[in-house]
């Protein structure tokens, strides 16, 4: 759901605090002998998460899908099954952990999509999918389809997204309000992927067309799409 888009700035900030802290502590020595380079790695990591944060909320802000599932497995053992192909002697499944899964009910539909985190650069080509390449993403989507609708009941996939889990970087006028400061830094972590043209679903995501979030493009004076 999106409960967490009510949370104050200072609740934010200290939950992102205790779980660094708590990871620090379960996977790594304490915080007293810490060098200063872990200590500017620490909170650069704060400052990370803190800013993806931001744009988790801003976009889902403006939109009708909600986060249902991170870390989902697909496994024979779970509640979505692997996609399977059939070989002349035995036959390969595909198995993994898809990092989220937003949804949207509409007008009696579910829309699934699923979103990859990438701490490096990923730009999704379609012309390796013909190729046969970095199909892992679709494959996941297939698999739900296919394999998760005693999970997720009625199923139209909606898309594939990566998401930049890094910090970004633009030039800003002097003057520059912080709204426009704010709407530029968003634009620079873009997702990138591929959505299934379906203007329910695309404008859902994107209700008031800025395509600042998506892969898309809209006509600034009829908001008609243009380009996804």
């Amino acid at each position: 759901d999106k409960g967490f888009m009510n949370l104050s700035q200072t609740e934010i900030d200290e939950r992102i605090k205790y779980h660094l802290s708590d990871y620090m502590r379960l996977y790594m020595s304490s915080g007293e002998d810490m060098s200063l380079r872990f200590n500017y790695l620490y909170w650069r990591m704060f400052k990370i998460l803190k800013h993806l944060f931001e744009r988790i909320t801003m976009e889902f802000g403006d939109s009708d899908f909600e986060p249902c599932d991170f870390e989902l497995s697909v496994d024979r053992n779970s509640n979505v099954k692997p996609f399977v192909v059939e070989l002349e002697e035995g036959s390969v499944e595909l198995k993994g952990k898809i990092d989220r899964v937003d949804k949207m009910d509409k007008e009696g539909k579910r829309y699934i999509r699923i979103v990859d985190y990438k701490t490096g650069t990923k730009t999704f080509d379609l012309s390796d999918v013909f190729h046969g390449m970095n199909m892992q993403m679709l494959l996941y989507l297939i698999s739900i389809w296919r394999g998760g609708s005693d999970f997720y009941e009625s199923i139209t996939p909606a898309g594939i997204l990566y998401f930049p889990a890094n910090l970004v970087h633009c030039d800003v006028g002097r003057n520059e309000s912080v709204e426009s400061k704010t709407k530029k830094l968003m634009a620079r972590g873009k997702m990138n992927g591929m959505l299934v043209f379906d203007g329910d679903s695309i404008e859902a995501m994107d209700k008031s067309k800025t395509a600042i979030f998506l892969p898309v493009t809209f006509d600034k004076k009829t908001g008609e799409m243009l380009h996804y």
